[in-house]
């Protein structure tokens, strides 16, 4: 079962045809997935706080430009090579033909 069926089928998302494409599905969260959702975003102030309470502001900020270009480029690879293995991975992000020895 994929995430979204799995979001449906816990009425956290609900999907509907689009009205152009036969083939394609358009998802809106209900007020539960919207509930959950605001959950997930308070769990996860918290756990910003426990981490950088005593971290002052300038070096999160810091952190945050040198790293965001990071995530940026990897979010993008997670979605181009989701269905590839490590190796295949290596390959394609150092030109290498095998792993580091």
């Amino acid at each position: 079962m994929d995430a979204i069926s799995k979001l449906v089928h816990h009425n956290l998302m609900k999907e509907r045809p689009a009205p152009n494409d036969k083939r394609a599905k358009l998802i809106q969260l209900t007020e539960a997935g919207k509930s959950k959702l605001a959950q997930c975003y308070a769990r996860q102030r918290m756990v910003n706080q426990m981490m950088l309470s005593d971290v002052p502001l300038e070096i999160v900020q810091l952190c945050t430009r040198l790293l965001s270009p990071i995530e940026e480029k990897h979010a993008r690879l997670a979605i181009d090579l989701k269905n590839k293995t490590l190796e295949e991975m290596y390959v394609v992000l150092t030109g290498a033909h095998q792993g580091p020895r």
